[in-house]
């Protein structure tokens, strides 16, 4: 269903592709490189392509992908929103074609008045909000422990809800050892002190070990800093001959194969 001020994307006198280049601009502006903001993009995932900046559809399903449809009301808007902001997405971006949820959804536009700061608002392209800090940013934490307060619940709820119950996992990665993988055995590698990543040696031989006493899977955590990442080619060396089952911003998962390396 269309509603008014809806914009789709078949516009032939380029409007809509206008309006996505002055949302582009705004949030290069006002979002710092690196920020997690979820937008309204009825799935259009052009407006997500800003260099540097970590942008996701909403409302989104539980692995980040479009949802396909929008909220039936309000509170269930400001229900996923919340959720959202409480595992790291700092802003919500709301593009001119989508500004009657504001009228549509009344208990959305009294969250974001109440709770946001609006950074942005331009009629013609966009508002944008930047959530209340997450519970973690009001603690006095280091940069690495906040990243890891924002990213590890997105994390352990990937694994819940793609692995099985009964499988083990094997993490790999800062913070590893701080990943809930529920009532699964797990095993971690994180490394050393001082480095970003462990090295390709100590990655196999813990793939060996923990495939031996029973893990299925592989789970390699990312960051929100791309610096902080697995290096690359340790990350090929390990996932060799290995199934994807997923690769998400924060994590990718692999089945580990019968013969490990």
């Amino acid at each position: 269903m269309t509603r008014s001020g809806e914009g789709t994307t078949g516009d032939s006198h380029g409007g809509y592709r206008r309006l996505v280049e002055r949302v582009h601009g705004h949030l290069r502006r006002h979002l710092r490189p690196g920020a997690h903001a979820l937008v309204v993009t009825r799935g259009d995932s052009r407006l997500l392509e800003v260099q540097g900046r970590d942008l996701q559809h909403f409302p989104q399903t539980r692995t980040g992908l479009y949802a396909g449809y929008h909220p039936a009301d309000g509170n269930e808007a400001v229900e996923q929103l919340e959720d959202l902001r409480l595992k790291g997405a700092e802003y919500f971006v709301l593009p001119a074609t989508a500004s009657w949820w504001l009228d549509h959804y009344p208990e959305l536009r009294e969250y974001l008045a109440e709770r946001c700061e609006q950074v942005v608002d331009d009629p013609d392209a966009c508002g944008v909000y930047a959530l209340e800090p997450a519970i973690a940013a009001s603690l006095e934490l280091g940069s690495q422990e906040l990243d890891a307060a924002r990213t590890l619940p997105q994390v352990s709820a990937l694994i819940d809800f793609l692995l099985p119950d009964s499988d083990g996992v094997l993490l790999v990665g800062r913070a590893a050892e701080a990943v809930d993988a529920g009532d699964r055995p797990r095993w971690a590698l994180e490394p050393p002190d001082g480095e970003v990543t462990p090295s390709a040696d100590d990655v196999l031989r813990r793939i060996a070990e923990a495939h031996d006493g029973g893990a299925r899977y592989l789970v390699l955590l990312k960051s929100d800093r791309p610096s902080e990442h697995v290096d690359e080619r340790v990350r090929r060396s390990a996932t060799k001959g290995l199934t994807v089952v997923c690769q998400q911003r924060l994590a990718e998962i692999y089945e580990l194969r019968e013969t490990t390396p």
